[in-house]
């Protein structure tokens, strides 16, 4: 096999094998497979499925609902507006995680992002109050 890196690249390579009596071979073998060894594997498909497909926990769903129905009848204490945020911040990132799965889904299916969203029955996030 015949690789060409970038002068810098080189120089680098020649000295961490200077530096470290290593063949240079052996570095670029090695930087190689650390960098594998970190790289993430992406998800399968099947994976990304199953995350459009989740809908948060109903508890949650349901708790959100009352406290925001609350607010508009009457101002929340301070702990039920921290357990609205708190409960918001984590439909958001519950949303934004499923959203992300549908976006690479429509990029490996070559559909649009809304028929992907349909087909996964994902909505937009709304948020009252």
């Amino acid at each position: 096999m015949t690789l060409t890196v970038s002068q810098e690249a080189e120089q680098l390579l020649l000295s961490e094998a200077a530096r470290t009596g290593i063949p240079v071979g052996e570095v670029l073998q090695r930087v190689v497979a650390a960098h594998f060894a970190t790289a993430p594997n992406p998800p399968s498909d099947a994976e990304l499925e199953r995350i459009a497909r989740q809908e948060p926990a109903q508890h949650l769903r349901s708790a959100y609902q009352e406290l925001t129905a609350k607010q508009r009848a009457t101002p929340l204490s301070e702990p039920e507006r921290d357990e609205l945020l708190r409960l918001l911040e984590h439909l958001d990132s519950h949303h934004v995680r499923r959203m992300e799965a549908v976006a690479e889904l429509a990029k490996r299916l070559g559909l649009t992002l809304h028929v992907c969203m349909g087909r996964f029955g994902v909505r937009p996030l709304e948020v009252l109050g």
